[in-house]
């Protein structure tokens, strides 16, 4: 899966996000703790208290997380 941001979202100020993003690309959500919390929407555990939310998008064969 790719991974894209959202505008003006700067992960350098995002604890974790790169291991994160490692295990999003690798389809790996259960080392990523997802959990489907809405229509479209899922989290992602980055460390005890921070969340990651992002939304799976398709667009001609090739599967999108799309972070918040």
């Amino acid at each position: 899966m790719q991974v894209i941001l959202y505008n003006e979202l700067n992960p350098k100020t995002i604890p974790n996000f790169t291991k994160m993003r490692g295990y999003l690309e690798n389809d790996d959500f259960k080392s990523a703790e997802v959990k489907k919390i809405g229509e479209n929407l899922y989290r992602s555990r980055l460390n005890r208290s921070d969340r990651l939310l992002f939304s799976i998008y398709h667009h001609q064969g090739t599967a999108y997380a799309l972070i918040y």
